[in-house]
């Protein structure tokens, strides 16, 4: 009888160090996730900011240089009105070409100070661009070096004279490419022949294969959640739909897991 109680009170024991294992988990997930959501809300709000002010320095900018050529203008006349007061028709037939010559130099120097700055603007752009190509060479470099050539790849699309250099942070993804397909162009592109982590496709072809491999009647198949599942995603914090350790999961679950939430523990539970 002794016996009994005492396995029942360590049954007992185990199955509240085992629900506060879980709670403490679930809060601890629910803070992660609460910590991502304010970084997303405080990089929306940077990328706001950064953008006003950019709109405010540029319109200040605009004004100062706008009012300066007024007030110089307006100081000229002046000076013209008083010069032809006192020196009579010959001081302002004089005045009058100098502030002539005065308005083209003037207009001169602000084409000049345009054309100094389109050309800055368009060396910013190709030093860019420049980047972008040594950048992108380096990869296809690494890649070459570990056997990943034009020859080996699926990788196809080509990029023209037209396509699109992306270099603006509001496209927030570090890699980015649009293509059409219909023609094997890159239309836009950031990064796109750099090589990366496969991130979240590793799951989507967890699911390609699962689904080549299961029939209709496995789907309601039950698969048991085992702690080195529900553990590593907690540990390496990936995206997870939150199955215990123990919890009977059929199978059909694991793919909509795998699928929807990008749940590490149903690809894991499917591989």
């Amino acid at each position: 009888m002794e016996t009994i109680l005492e396995n029942k009170d360590g049954e007992k024991e185990r199955r509240i160090r085992s629900h506060e294992r879980k709670e403490r988990m679930r809060r601890e997930k629910q803070l992660q996730a609460k910590r991502r959501r304010l970084v997303k809300l405080y990089m929306r709000i940077a990328a706001r900011l950064s953008i006003i002010i950019a709109a405010v320095f540029l319109a200040g900018t605009v004004f100062w240089k706008g009012g300066r050529v007024l007030f110089s203008r307006g100081a000229g006349e002046k000076a013209e009105t008083a010069q032809m007061t006192e020196g009579g028709d010959e001081a302002e037939l004089g005045q009058s070409t100098g502030a002539s010559g005065e308005g083209e130099a003037e207009q001169l120097a602000e084409a000049s100070g345009q054309g100094e700055k389109e050309q800055s603007a368009s060396a910013d752009t190709q030093e860019d661009k420049d980047k972008l190509s040594e950048k992108e060479d380096g990869a296809l470099a690494v890649n070459a070096s570990v056997g990943i050539t034009a020859e080996t790849t699926p990788y196809t699309f080509a990029s023209t004279a037209e396509t699109i250099g992306i270099y603006t942070e509001e496209v927030v993804s570090s890699h980015a490419i649009l293509i059409d397909e219909s023609t094997d162009t890159i239309i836009a592109s950031k990064g796109a022949r750099e090589r990366i982590s496969p991130a979240s496709m590793t799951k989507v072809l967890t699911v390609l294969v699962a689904a080549e491999k299961l029939t209709l009647s496995d789907l309601d198949d039950t698969f048991t959640m085992t702690r080195e599942i529900t553990d590593y995603g907690y540990i390496n914090d990936c995206s997870s739909v939150g199955f215990l350790d123990g919890e009977q999961v059929k199978v059909r679950d694991l793919l909509y897991g795998t699928v929807l939430p990008s749940g590490a523990d149903a690809a894991l539970g499917l591989a």
